[in-house]
């Protein structure tokens, strides 16, 4: 999970030594992928385009900010948040940069939408709970905050060596239409120079695989968190066993662990799925809509899906009896329960799945977005079911990416890969508009309206 806007800065900085030590691998990747199955955009690319450098000189420059704690239950963007002018125009901004060397002027051309705009914002006027972003560092987006987010950018202006006009820029942290940016980066929170992408690379591609909040995050759980690193074990013992006894090693065509991942349609559910696919596990998504769920099995490889807005989370039978039937195809698994369940929801989705685990079976916890609505009181609904953790003896874990900073290398490196093969593919939601377009992108997003990772492309 991604606790706050600066975990997204200093994956920058690693991303930017990442990127720079691998240049052929991760050029061979973007290429395979700027078009890849899954991907909902408009069949005219941003690439395909002329590049523009329009802007209106007389425009405000402006970002989005955090002006008030939302409500009980779900509060619009737009009454948590709202553009804040910054009091200088692009035009003044243009005239400033000719004076000040080592510096250039961007246009955001794709904002991607994060949960982490809403994950971390200071309640402590509302009495809402800490969401542990304090205990790592991480102060809480105050109010008068920019909103967290990832922006690719266009140089439209500038006077800094190494950077020319119409160059693309992957700027984290923040969401604005445009930016002056110093080319040291120091006046950025990252401290690093902004990075280039790669020569054609489509922007919604580069933000749908190989940032933070969504394959490097998938990936790290999957190969680092202690929940899975004992999964994995246990699945090396239980090969070195048979050998021992000198019998066939079991195939994971035999008996294959059956892994859930809820919110398997967003940018981490659907990566990490396929991550567990690669592994030989039998996966099954669990996603909002009936259309989400068959685009997982004959998209993404998932071996079933269940939609739980049509079949009534938490009641008797429904969403339950669904999920236990998608266990109950894989090989082996006759009594329809759950080897390993990576968590993206919580809530009623979490009990769910304790109701169906198996004996001595791995809960992954890495987010818990049906929660996010709550945490500005405080009154989360949290797990009611845990008395199935000793009755099962079950493994619970969670997943935080700042412990694991220093494998975001070896995660870039491996996501490249997966990709340039084929084996791993991205999905993003693109929506076109202008900065307050943000406001509904927001919303759909944590409505479930979107597929992978929801990207705001600006007119």
């Amino acid at each position: 999970m991604f606790p706050g806007k600066c975990i997204a800065h200093v994956f920058h900085l690693l991303l930017f030594l990442t990127v720079t030590k691998m240049p052929e691998l991760v050029q061979s990747a973007f290429c395979c992928v700027n078009n890849p199955a899954g991907v909902s955009s408009p069949k005219e690319t941003f690439l395909s385009r002329k590049p523009s450098i329009f802007h209106d000189d007389d425009a405000a420059i402006q970002s989005i900010i955090y002006d008030k704690p939302p409500g009980a239950t779900f509060t619009p963007a737009s009454d948590i948040f709202k553009i804040h002018w910054s009091g200088v125009t692009v035009g003044e901004a243009k005239q400033r940069i000719r004076n000040q060397p080592g510096h250039v002027l961007v246009k955001a051309t794709h904002i991607s939408i994060l949960p982490l705009a809403r994950a971390h914002l200071d309640f402590s006027r509302t009495g809402g709970i800490d969401t542990g972003a304090k205990d790592l560092g991480l102060p809480a987006t105050a109010i008068g905050d920019e909103a967290a987010g990832e922006c690719v950018t266009r140089v439209i202006a500038s006077n800094a060596e190494g950077y020319e006009v119409e160059d693309l820029l992957y700027i984290p942290g923040a969401v604005f239409d445009y930016r002056v940016v110093r080319a040291d980066g120091q006046n950025l929170q990252s401290k690093r120079p902004p990075t280039k992408l790669p020569p054609g690379v489509d922007p919604t591609v580069y933000l749908a695989a190989f940032t933070v909040p969504g394959g490097v995050t998938a990936y790290l759980a999957s190969e680092h968190s202690n929940v899975a690193k004992v999964l994995a074990a246990e699945q090396q013992a239980r090969a070195a066993s048979a050998e021992t006894r000198g019998v066939p090693a079991p195939t994971d065509s035999d008996s294959p662990p059956v892994v859930l991942v809820s919110s398997a349609a967003g940018a981490v559910g659907l990566s990490i799925g396929q991550l567990y696919k690669m592994k030989g596990y039998f996966v099954i998504g669990s996603t909002s809509t009936r259309a989400k769920a068959e685009r997982l099995t004959t998209e993404f490889g998932f071996d079933a899906a269940v939609a739980y807005q049509e079949r009534d989370v938490g009641s008797e039978g429904s969403f339950e009896e669904g999920l236990r039937a998608a266990a109950s195809e894989a090989n082996g698994n006759h009594n329809g329960l759950i080897d390993f369940f990576v968590d993206n929801v919580g809530g009623e989705q979490l009990d769910t799945a304790l109701r169906l685990m198996k004996p001595q079976g791995k809960v992954l916890t890495i987010g818990a977005i049906s929660e996010m609505e709550r945490y500005s009181t405080g009154n989360v609904r949290g797990c009611k079911e845990y008395l199935r953790i000793p009755a099962r003896e079950l493994l619970w874990g969670g997943f935080m990416v700042s412990a694991h900073l220093q494998l975001v290398p070896e995660a870039i490196s491996k996501l490249t890969q997966y990709v340039a093969e084929g084996k791993l593919k991205t999905a993003a939601t693109v929506k076109r508009g202008t900065l307050e377009t943000w406001f509904s992108a927001d919303d759909e997003m944590h409505k479930s309206q979107g597929f992978g990772r929801t990207i705001l492309e600006l007119m």
